[in-house]
């Protein structure tokens, strides 16, 4: 396959030697004979041919959609205990496979690593037919939320399929994959009684950056759900490197020291969604507007406001920009006419770029307004915020001051903040998020190999109350002494926060939420 079609059928083929490995630990945890061992994407079938050295007494059965390579895997395995059929596992019916309810059933395989939204930009036919299968309601399915790798919906299929039986399920995934299968898991109540992340080196393997893993379960025919998985590495099986529970549906690490685990008392916000970078953002060089495509850009500024992006956000206080955005709406649905009637530089400017914005993919620019943003609302415009970057494997929170002019800093998808109407309440909630003990929970919460580690989802379980119960006055005086900064925590000023967490619904001091 060419390199497109490579990633649009997760072209990825498992050398022998690896799959080898990975059967043989798997024979070490379990101690089985199998007697069917399938792999829904087989390719040109290196872990059929290497399980009749483990496992010689299976049947083998081989499932891919490249009618060449099920070719050669017949030729390769040569064996007449398998048996090739060659149809894509996404619409596969398992049931014609005809298996017998009481066999030892093994599961092996490499799925594709590729997210439906990658495939959808490849105008790729090779995704699901059911799209939004977690049944996302509303905003939720049409934006971030609605992705999903190709290889988690696979191995829920599978599950789905084999529920109720003690078939074992052991795929190649992305780590975020297979904790998004555990969460699913037992959001659906499926019976289960192992499950463990085996981490590989994906680079040294398989040639891609990615955190990688093998995820083995065992689905139970019982009625018991494991809360845990183990985490460890396909060099030791013995060597537990951690142990990951499950609360609620929510994933922590059960080396977690401290409990802020709560709904967090402030709404976290992510920043303005544009997909139009080129036209949307500027910057100036000698007094002048340019933006992206380096064009000199001659609009009224009342709707270019500063802005920041994660990878500006590396101190704790930041008053100063060097970027700016057009903000084309000042709540989510405007009506953006109003620049015509308004700002006829600005419109002529948008009107003469029209094409790039044509060019957004996402369907929820669809049947919006022209020139359409998201995640804009009065929160955007509060003078100060407290902002992190999602991207950053180390959370740190910046306070965010308005500019010289006096306009709101606003940021980009990329960050997530929460707005305050005094530089009091900001300044204290980012002292205290940028303590240690926060820190440590944000850890044992997160997982620092995901795209996106400190997601809202993260972020909206931070407790403030449980927080200010056990973090100290002086432990926030330390904190503002190790990160240099200018002394301004006062004690009157730690308990009146403090105080008015506790009533918070009925104080003034904090946005509506």
């Amino acid at each position: 396959m060419n390199g497109i079609k490579k990633k649009e059928y997760g072209d990825y083929q498992t050398p022998s030697e690896f799959a080898f490995l990975i059967l043989n630990y798997i024979n070490s945890i379990f101690k089985i004979n199998p007697d069917l061992i399938i792999e829904p994407t087989c390719g040109k079938g290196n872990f059929l041919k290497e399980s009749l050295n483990v496992f010689p007494k299976s049947k083998l059965i081989g499932i891919d959609i490249n009618k060449n390579y099920i070719d050669e895997a017949n030729l390769s395995v040569n064996s007449k205990k398998a048996t090739f059929y060659c149809g894509n596992i996404l619409d596969f019916d398992l049931s014609s496979l005809n298996i017998n309810s009481n066999f030892q059933t093994l599961i092996i395989g490499n799925p594709p690593w590729i997210t439906n939204s990658k495939l959808s930009k490849l105008n790729s036919d090779n995704l699901p037919v059911k799209k939004n299968f977690k049944n996302l309601k509303g905003i939720d399915a049409l934006t971030g939320l609605s992705n999903f790798d190709i290889c988690e919906y696979i191995f829920l299929k599978l599950i789905s399929f084999f529920k109720n039986s003690n078939t074992i399920i052991a795929l190649l995934c992305k780590t975020t994959v297979a904790r998004n299968v555990f969460t699913e898991m037992h959001r659906q109540g499926i019976n289960f009684n192992f499950a463990r992340i085996v981490k590989f080196d994906a680079k040294k393997i398989f040639n891609v950056s990615v955190d990688a893993c093998l995820f083995i379960l065992r689905l139970s025919s019982r009625n018991e759900k494991l809360q845990n998985y183990e985490v460890c590495d396909i060099s030791n099986n013995s060597n537990i490197k951690e142990s990951v529970k499950i609360k609620n549906n929510i994933l922590i690490s059960e080396n977690n020291n401290y409990d802020f685990e709560g709904k967090c008392n402030f709404v976290w916000r992510q920043g303005v969604k544009h997909d139009c970078v080129n036209i949307m953002e500027l910057y100036r060089k000698d007094n002048f507007l340019y933006n992206k495509l380096n064009e000199r850009v001659d609009i009224e500024e009342d709707l270019l406001f500063p802005l920041i992006k994660s990878s500006s956000l590396k101190n704790r206080i930041i008053n100063e920009y060097s970027k700016y955005i057009i903000l084309t709406q000042k709540y989510i649905g405007e009506d953006t006419n109003y620049i015509y009637l308004k700002y006829p530089k600005t419109w002529e400017y948008l009107k003469n770029n029209e094409k790039y914005f044509l060019k957004r993919k996402s369907s929820i620019y669809s049947k919006s307004k022209p020139f359409s943003i998201f995640g804009v609302g009065d929160y955007s415009f509060s003078k100060y915020k407290v902002g992190v970057s999602g991207f950053y494997k180390k959370p740190l929170f910046s306070l965010l001051l308005s500019n010289i002019s006096n306009k709101p800093v606003i940021m980009d998808d990329t960050c997530y903040f929460l707005s305050f109407n005094t530089y009091n309440e900001a300044y204290i909630t980012m002292l205290a998020l940028n303590s240690f003990k926060v820190q440590e929970f944000l850890k044992n919460i997160s997982f620092i190999d995901s795209k996106r580690p400190y997601s809202k989802k993260i972020l909206d379980r931070i407790d403030f109350i449980k927080i200010f119960d056990c973090l100290t006055y002086k432990e926030l005086k330390k904190c503002e002494e190790n990160n240099d900064m200018k002394p301004y925590l006062s004690k009157d000023l730690y308990n009146k926060f403090k105080k008015s967490l506790k009533d918070y619904e009925a104080s003034s001091l904090f946005v509506e939420r």
